[in-house]
């Protein structure tokens, strides 16, 4: 996959860990340390 999917993939899933997390339904996020690549646009 492109960087640019895995960013946007990786959004909402990041969003429902922290929701789990709060609730206590899980201890730690599994993506803490990830960090995603700088998407550089192609200009024509």
């Amino acid at each position: 996959m492109t960087p640019k999917t895995v960013k946007y993939n990786l959004i909402p899933l990041r969003t429902y860990i922290t929701k789990a997390k709060h609730k206590g339904l899980i201890r730690q996020d599994s993506f803490f340390d990830y960090v995603s690549e700088k998407i550089m646009p192609k200009r024509p």
